[in-house]
């Protein structure tokens, strides 16, 4: 029982793909030659952007691992929950403010009216000051 060989594989948008086996993916082309260890003409191509002195299968391993990793896919997710989270949270400031905004102005004028009626004399005191200034002119 053989081990089996992994290979990878470029598609769409410089997607790589890892694979085991002769099959390449469909909609790919292979990077690595079946034997695991050499690179194809497109692999030497994808592995001369990173390191023009020593292309080999490693670099391709490291770009696979780390940009097909879970950390990026976490990343991706929590990107995906901000962005979905954030106008509800906006949301929530903006029905808060209003409640606060509705409350202040009750206070307000509940106390403008408080004042409007420390300042109002009654009735009878109105009527009685006038009178008592009329006496005292005379």
């Amino acid at each position: 029982m053989g081990t089996e060989i992994t290979r990878y594989a470029i598609g769409d948008f410089g997607k790589l793909h890892k694979f085991t086996g002769k099959t390449v993916p469909a909609g790919t082309e292979a990077l690595v030659e079946e034997d695991g260890t050499s690179l194809t003409a497109k692999g030497k191509t994808y592995t001369a952007r990173f390191s023009d002195i020593l292309p080999n299968v490693e670099i391709i391993r490291v770009q696979f691992d780390q940009y097909s990793s879970n950390h990026i896919g976490f990343a991706m997710e929590a990107h995906d929950r901000t962005l979905t989270k954030i106008p509800e949270m906006l949301e929530s400031t903006k029905i808060i403010s209003e409640k606060l905004r509705h409350d202040w102005m009750a206070q307000d004028k509940a106390y403008q009216d408080t004042e409007k009626a420390k300042k109002v004399v009654p009735a009878a005191a109105k009527v009685a000051a006038p009178a008592k200034e009329a006496i005292a002119a005379t």
